[in-house]
């Protein structure tokens, strides 16, 4: 898993809106790598693996601010849903609200 984050700034750009299942449960690295971890293919699954990627992504940015934890920020997504904000931590995390146009 490789995460990639800037040094000296005050807030991460996370994205999260153009995550896709299907894409990830099509992708023989990814089935593999969640059969290692014993994450099923399910919903709760690679929910489980976005949030170990979204872990990763907080350890390295807060290394790059010299253990400082600044702000993530994510758009709207599956990951902000109510049943999946157990995972985004609201002393860290600002969710961008995405409205249609």
């Amino acid at each position: 898993m490789k995460v990639s984050v800037s040094s000296g700034i005050n807030a991460e750009y996370g994205g999260g809106d153009e995550v896709n299942f299907n894409c990830w449960n099509t992708t023989e690295e990814i089935t593999e790598y969640m059969a290692k971890k014993g994450y099923p293919r399910t919903e709760d699954g690679f929910m489980e693996l976005w949030n170990e990627y979204q872990e990763t992504a907080l350890a390295r940015f807060q290394r790059a601010n010299n253990g400082k934890l600044k702000d993530m920020i994510l758009w709207t997504s599956h990951m902000t849903e109510p049943q999946f904000l157990k995972y985004l931590d609201p002393k860290v995390y600002t969710v961008q609200y995405w409205e249609r146009s």
